[in-house]
C-alpha cells in the first residue's frame, strides 16, 4: 500500500515539476534576451560615437583642404 502511495504522489507531482522546469527555462530565455539586447544596444552606442568622429574628422579635412587650394591659387 506505501508503494501505491508514494507512485500516486509522485504522479501528482510530475506536472508542477515539468511546470517549474518550463518556467525556469522561460526565465533563462528571457535573460539571454535581455544581454544580447543590451550588447547590441552598446554596440550600436558605438558605432554611432565612431561614426560621429569619422564624420567630424572628415569636416576638418575638407575644411584643411580648401584651405590649401584656395592658398595656393591665391599664389598664381
Amino acid at each position: 500500500m506505501d508503494t501505491v502511495e508514494r507512485m500516486a504522489t509522485n504522479e501528482r507531482s510530475t506536472p508542477a515539476r515539468m511546470t517549474h522546469y518550463v518556467e525556469d527555462m522561460l526565465d533563462d530565455l528571457k535573460r539571454a534576451h535581455r544581454v544580447r539586447e543590451e550588447q547590441l544596444s552598446s554596440a550600436a552606442n558605438t558605432y554611432r560615437q565612431q561614426l560621429e568622429r569619422v564624420v567630424g574628422q572628415h569636416e576638418h579635412l575638407l575644411l584643411a583642404y580648401r584651405y590649401v587650394s584656395t592658398a595656393g591659387s591665391a599664389d598664381l
